[in-house]
């Protein structure tokens, strides 16, 4: 997300992973209800957007890495001036809305008597939750960022003096402790970065490499979404077996998952969605694209900031005028079509505001 120059092919990557953003924010709305209500056929359509959308994260990681990692020479002064300049400052800004909106929003549903829990209990929850890097769910993923960017001239040293051999080797070992650190256990959220490394590095060491890649782009493509319907199937039997009691021998061995969510299988470092992710990048690095799309590009950042508070509202909206009658899925992708377009034209007047202050 920005601080670089541009090339159309990731340009388009980027446009898919936004897209992709929505689609998964969306339709984590459904799949709880659904699961819990039983309706298996509406499931396994939910979950397979919800699935499909995965790789958003790892190739918004990565084509940071891309791009930072990659440069002759790094003026570090410049990375952080221009990483606050372009990043944090537009994050705090946002924050701040968030919480203001997450306040207010509160402490009306807490007038007329609609908060399920007390406006107390409400307010120390949101300042957890923001003491731990998240004052609104989907900005965990800025703040992560951060301290991939703090560390970038040392990842940037150690990319110079390895052998491309050595290189690959310790973004395997990263890959590796990002999946150690799944199954084992939560990081504080301001370490939450390093185990994110893996994807960082690959994101770098792709792009350097991916012309020289003997195998066609399209095989990249299609392993990618064979591992994707693999995670689905997984990941539906997983959801099943949470939210409706179904026995199945696959969960049974290991007792420790049925305390966790339904997306145990599919988050940005479980197996299947790390190596979905690196082969999807590795198509798009070898993918030649010469129509421009910078411009919508450039407005991925900014919709990625606003776009989580506008599904919470149109979310309200739907409630009250009773979406909820309409099946599932036309109300799931009306959701997403709409959080795109007002998505798209927040984030054109956050990006003017923003420059002009």
């Amino acid at each position: 997300m920005g601080l670089h120059t541009r090339e159309n092919n990731f340009d388009v990557l980027r446009i898919v992973s936004m897209v992709s953003v929505v689609f998964l924010h969306v339709s984590c709305q459904f799949i709880v209800p659904v699961a819990d209500n039983a309706r298996q056929h509406v499931l396994e359509e939910v979950l397979f957007f919800n699935v499909f959308s995965r790789m958003a994260v790892p190739c918004f990681i990565m084509l940071s890495g891309a791009f930072l990692l990659c440069k002759e020479t790094l003026d570090v002064r410049k990375l952080y001036s221009k990483t606050y300049r372009q990043l944090i400052k537009p994050t705090l800004f946002v924050s701040a809305l968030c919480l203001a909106y997450v306040v207010l929003k509160s402490a009306l549903l807490w007038h007329y008597d609609l908060l399920p829990m007390p406006f107390a209990e409400k307010m120390l929850t949101l300042l957890w939750n923001t003491v731990n890097g998240a004052p609104y769910y989907h900005l965990w993923y800025m703040y992560m960022l951060f301290g991939l960017y703090a560390i970038t001239p040392v990842l940037f040293m150690l990319k110079r003096q390895l052998s491309q051999r050595q290189a690959m080797a310790l973004a395997g070992l990263c890959l590796l402790a990002g999946l150690g650190q799944h199954h084992t256990g939560a990081l504080f959220w301001m370490l939450d970065w390093a185990q994110y490394v893996g994807y960082f590095l690959c994101g770098a060491l792709i792009r350097e490499k991916a012309a020289s890649i003997g195998l066609p782009k399209g095989l990249f493509l299609a392993v990618s979404l064979l591992l994707l319907l693999l995670a689905l199937a997984v990941t539906y039997a997983y959801t099943l077996a949470l939210h409706t009691g179904e026995r199945n021998v696959l969960f049974t061995f290991i007792p420790s998952l049925a305390s966790h969510a339904y997306d145990f299988f599919i988050v940005p470092n479980a197996e299947l969605i790390v190596a979905a992710s690196l082969c999807f990048f590795v198509f798009f690095a070898k993918l030649s694209v010469k129509k421009s799309y910078a411009q919508a590009a450039e407005l991925t950042f900014f919709m990625y900031l606003v776009h989580a508070p506008i599904i919470d509202m149109l979310l309200t909206v739907q409630n009250m005028l009773a979406w909820r009658g309409l099946p599932i899925l036309v109300s799931m992708l009306l959701l997403v079509v709409l959080t795109l377009v007002c998505s798209y034209y927040a984030a054109k007047g956050l990006k003017h505001f923003l420059a002009t202050t």
